[in-house]
């Protein structure tokens, strides 16, 4: 997998830049997490109007080809946001990253297919906007358990709150 640093750089560009990534890449192309902070942005999705943002101020409002209203992604929120890779043939098989996404560091993740992420949040009131390349299809929903063996992940903190289905996932078998 292939890291990029990009530091910090405006979100539209950005986001329209991992969109054309994922639509020329190759089906041979090295899979790459983008690291990465934007200034505070309010994202419009398919369902929102500008009228729903009542006074951004001087943050841009960046219409977006995803569901939702209005997300604004700034200062006050955090979370332990964990990369899992469960591709077999990648030298990287079954190893984890985490990466802290916060408003203050303006952090975005790109995550390739075949790697399981799940996150943890640190502060209250945390929103977490996802783009995905297809159609989300909750009957080809997979996963992994939080405190599998098999991982050893480690999570910041001790306090979660889980769905059920999360709770149930059996133990993974390499």
């Amino acid at each position: 997998m292939r890291i990029r640093s990009l530091g910090r750089v405006a979100y539209e560009p950005t986001w329209r830049a991992m969109q054309e990534f994922t639509r020329a890449r190759a089906a041979d192309a090295e899979d790459e997490l983008w690291l990465l902070e934007h200034p505070p942005v309010y994202t419009l999705g398919l369902a929102g109007r500008h009228q729903h943002v009542l006074a951004p101020g001087d943050i841009p409002v960046v219409s977006t080809d995803r569901g939702g209203q209005v997300t604004y992604h700034g200062p006050g929120q955090a979370i332990a946001y964990v990369l899992l890779d469960l591709r077999p043939a990648s030298p990287r098989y079954c190893t984890w990253i985490a990466e802290e996404l916060s408003a203050q560091n303006h952090h975005a993740l790109f995550i390739p297919e075949g790697v399981a992420h799940g996150f943890q949040t640190l502060t209250d009131d945390v929103e977490v906007f996802y783009q995905i390349s297809e159609a989300y299809h909750a009957e080809l929903s997979r996963g992994v358990r939080w405190d599998d063996p098999a991982f050893n992940i480690a999570w910041p903190e001790d306090d979660r709150t889980l769905s059920d289905r999360d709770r149930q996932y059996p133990d993974y078998l390499r």
